[in-house]
């Protein structure tokens, strides 16, 4: 069973240390501060998103609390490109729909990540950072994750 206020001190602590837009975690899904902008041009999808790494973990709390902060480090992932203004994901699917405040924005996450060198570049910043913050660099999304625009919605 997940502890939500192991996750909600995470965010605070977390929150402390950078000052952006966080998610707050609820069940199966993050819930962000929505705007009413149309997404046309501004969503993204990002599939094979995975925690089947995280299953070596033995003891189930401490894989219960990765596979939680993992949670945290894709939202984390999509931010560092600009705000984000919905951010849907299915983590049992393995897929995500990250809306931006921009289509500008989208496009260029979407270039950014479809080049699976880029990919790994990012997850080895993000490895870099957990080190020198002193977590887990376990909880990094792997690079093995793709992106795309929606099958219904693309730029015109």
């Amino acid at each position: 069973e997940t502890n939500w206020g192991e996750i909600a001190e995470l965010e605070e602590e977390h929150e402390q240390e950078k000052d952006v837009m966080r998610p707050q975690l609820k069940k199966d899904h993050v819930v962000v501060r929505s705007c009413d902008l149309p997404k046309d041009g501004r969503e993204l999808y990002f599939g094979g998103m995975t925690f089947d790494d995280l299953s070596q973990i033995k003891h189930q709390g401490k894989r219960r609390k990765a596979i939680d902060e993992r949670k945290l480090a894709y939202f984390d992932l999509v931010q560092r490109f600009g705000e984000v203004t919905d951010f849907r994901p299915k983590w049992r699917n393995g897929f995500m729909f990250v809306a931006f405040s921009s289509p500008d924005i989208a496009a260029q996450v979407l270039v950014q990540l479809s080049s699976y060198e880029e990919r790994v570049k990012v997850h080895r910043l993000m490895k870099e950072e957990q080190t020198l913050r002193r977590r887990s660099t376990k909880i990094t999304p792997p690079p093995s994750y793709y992106v795309r625009w929606p099958k219904d919605m693309k730029p015109s």
